[in-house]
């Protein structure tokens, strides 16, 4: 059988595969040189090449080539011991798979730091290989490293390699489990000064005390390209939720990373995950990269010696950190939860669950629902949701982005002895701003809105302690020592608050683009060229067992409440219900006037602001910002945007030995399927958006009648293909 599997690079697999009798034995060809690499030939030259590696024999600089797919037929009894399996016997060598796979690989040895096909990995090259079958790797050595294709990596290079299969049968997955920080990957478990490109894993991950991804676990200056995970990474459900911190493509991206052009669509469950990056440090870069999988962090009482003590970060491209993103899509839901004693605050946000130092964002979309709830006996605890940032601290800028899904967050409780005040936050753009300097810019909300907190015993009263809910189109809350600014942004979604507190006083808090704000002594809330078209609504309430207690409700077209601020071409419509007067009241007739997009342009230097369409508008005719003439999705460079067309070429046809493949105008990444007659899968490969022709060889198949399907552009093309 022929099967490749590269991207931008045509490989030929023999069909034959070798299995391990355990033993190790030399190879007979090559020299090891660029041009002649020695070739590993059977299971027992690559037994052979470890053995070579981790007695200390140099690698540095040779070659190496596959030249068959290798099964380890891993058991108990016959385990693989990594290629450089200490920091003294690294790898560091250039090894090219060949587009063969290794399958059926086991390491369930505590012995190993660095666990992985390879091991340890210094100045090396891995390329072209595949971790198939029933390989699991199972290590609980104390801060270990693991990865399907390389546990530990120190300027490696890693390209068109991949992990396979599913956690029921422990094929391809990663199971890790000890009582310290370990760092797990589909690909690398950590890495610094890597690259990594065109790899995918699409095995199961399953954590107890970890760093995970799909791709790498853990580094410092990691580039990523052009990656994508499928698996599905979760904690186990036996330990703390101590240190966990997941996601997609990496479990904690590090500092000085760059990731782009990848896509996650495996559900992440971790008390920090990320679509993409659960976290991630000081100058690191997401461009272009889309996560359509579930994000669920979730942390509760635990009773061994690591109990709970973290707040909760999900989001549907980073869960928690520093980060420049661009040009990113979410589509899964997001959700946060915290249900333990000793349990901080639950962090949700569509693009970002929480920003830290500097979080700049622009481009961004969310489609998916995010929701952040905290149900405690005790502590105070509260929920921060954004359609693209939950929470944050520090300098946070969002530029040009949108959410359209529904926006939620829930505090409640059970004991008021035991608690100080409870708050929600939910924000269309941000939850709450109160720790950041914000500045936000062209962005909009068409989502609901939610923010609910609520106790039920009235059995105990406190003057100290008070429920707030806090919900706005923009913004949830502004109440901050740092200047807040929200300029060109509008909301066409409901925003409603509830606050239900039977202990002391309840807030509730709602705006159009603002739900509540302060800008005190050394910031100032500066909110212009904006406006609301939908309805806003505060409830609350107190027990009446409580004379004193009191009930605080405050919505506003613009804002529910502001203090210290300046307000400036701002407008909501009359139906709305605002009850305050911050902004200028308008007509929806008059709103959807050419000259009330001369209102909301008055000042600036220049227009963003224009009419919605008129054959298919896209905000009911209401006026639209500028970015989004160029695509209504708001995003012009995701996934969403690209053609849905396609096309391409096989010559000649009927074929003997080789045929030309063309395609034309190719901008994601494509999958080309071969299939026989009877429907069996021949060929597999993956092609790189800059080809524009390759020639494929087809000498390991039987004459007869073949279908080959192309997938990429968000469209599929079939063609037939004779071979005589």
């Amino acid at each position: 059988m022929l099967i490749l599997v590269a991207m931008g690079v045509t490989f030929t697999v023999q069909a034959r595969t070798d299995v391990w009798d355990g033993t190790a034995v030399a190879w007979t060809r090559g020299d090891g040189t660029q041009t002649n690499p020695y070739l590993i030939e059977t299971a027992e030259n690559l037994a052979y090449l470890a053995a070579k590696v981790n007695n200390g024999v140099a690698s540095y600089g040779i070659y190496y080539k596959l030249t068959a797919d290798i099964d380890l037929a891993g058991s108990k009894s016959l385990q693989w011991t990594p290629i450089g399996y200490t920091i003294n016997t690294a790898f560091a060598g250039n090894f090219d798979g060949n587009g063969h796979t290794i399958s059926n690989l086991v390491i369930e040895s505590s012995s190993f730091k660095y666990a992985g096909l390879f091991g340890y990995a210094y100045n090396a090259t891995i390329a072209t290989i595949g971790v198939t079958g029933h390989s699991s790797i199972i290590n609980t050595c104390v801060a270990g490293y693991c990865g399907a294709i390389l546990g530990y990596g120190t300027r490696v290079t890693i390209s068109a390699c991949y992990n396979t299969g599913n956690l029921a049968d422990f094929s391809g997955s990663i199971n890790y489990s000890n009582n310290y920080v370990s760092y797990v990957g589909g690909i690398v478990g950590y890495g610094e000064d890597i690259t990594v490109s065109n790899c995918y894993n699409t095995g199961n991950i399953t954590t107890y005390i970890s760093t995970s991804g799909g791709i790498y676990g853990y580094g410092t200056n990691v580039t990523v390209s052009t990656c994508y995970n499928t698996g599905t990474i979760s904690k186990s459900s036996t330990l703390s939720d101590y240190y966990i911190t997941s996601g997609g493509i990496a479990g904690n991206a590090g500092t000085t990373a760059t990731l782009s052009n990848c896509y996650n669509t495996g559900n992440i469950m971790a008390p920090c995950g990320g679509g993409i990056a659960g976290s991630s440090g000081t100058g690191s870069t997401i461009v272009n990269c889309k996560n359509t999988g579930n994000i669920v962090a979730s942390s509760s009482e635990y009773s061994g010696s690591y109990s709970a003590t973290y707040s909760c970060h999900s989001g549907g491209i980073l869960g928690n950190g520093t980060a420049t993103i661009s040009d990113c899509t979410n589509e899964g839901s997001v959700s946060s939860s915290s249900s333990a004693s000793n349990t901080y605050d639950s962090h949700s946000g569509g693009i970002a669950g929480y920003g830290g130092g500097s979080l700049i964002i622009s481009n961004c979309k969310n489609t998916g629902s995010v929701s952040a709830s905290t149900s405690f006996y005790q502590n105070a605890n509260c929920s921060y949701s954004g359609g693209i940032v939950g929470d944050g601290s520090g300098t946070i800028t969002i530029s040009n982005s949108l959410n359209t899904a529904t926006i939620s967050s829930y505090s409640s409780s059970t004991n008021c002895n035991k608690l100080s005040s409870r708050c929600s936050y939910s924000g269309g753009i941000i939850g709450n701003g109160q720790e950041a300097a914000l500045a936000i810019s062209e962005c909009y909300n068409t989502g609901k809105i939610d923010a609910y907190s609520y106790l039920d015993n009235d059995s105990y009263y406190s003057p100290s302690l008070h429920s707030y809910a806090y919900s706005g189109g923009i913004a949830g809350n502004g109440d901050s020592s740092y200047p807040i600014t929200i300029l060109n942004c509008y909301n066409a979604g409901t925003i409603t608050s509830y606050s239900y507190f039977f202990c002391s006083s309840s807030y509730a808090y709602s705006g159009g683009i603002i739900g509540y704000g302060n800008g005190h002594t050394k910031g100032l809330i500066t909110i212009a060229n904006c406006y609301n078209i939908e309805h806003i609504a505060s409830v609350s309430a107190s027990s009446p067992a409580y004379p004193s207690s009191s009930d605080y409700a405050y919505s506003g077209g613009m804002a529910g409440y502001i203090a210290n601020y300046q307000l400036t071409d701002c407008y909501f419509s009359t139906n709305c219900g605002s009850e305050n007067s911050y902004g200028l009241s308008m007509e929806n007739s008059e709103m959807r006037l050419s000259s009330f997009v001369d209102a909301l342009n008055n000042g600036l230097s220049k227009a963003v602001w224009k009419m919605d369409f008129d054959e298919h508008p896209v905000n009911n005719g209401f006026p639209i910002l500028i970015w989004q003439e160029a695509n209504i999705t708001g995003i012009t460079t995701t996934k969403d945007s690209r053609p849905s067309t396609l096309s391409f070429k096989i010559y000649p046809n009927p074929a003997e030995k080789t045929i030309t493949f063309e395609v034309e105008d190719l901008i994601t990444n494509a999958y080309l399927t071969m299939y026989d007659i009877n429907g069996k899968e021949v060929l597999n490969l993956l092609i790189n958006p800059t080809e524009k022709a390759r020639e494929l060889d087809l000498s390991g198949l039987s004459e007869g009648l073949y279908m080959i399907k192309l997938a990429g552009n968000n469209a599929k093309s079939i063609a037939k293909l004779m071979i005589r």
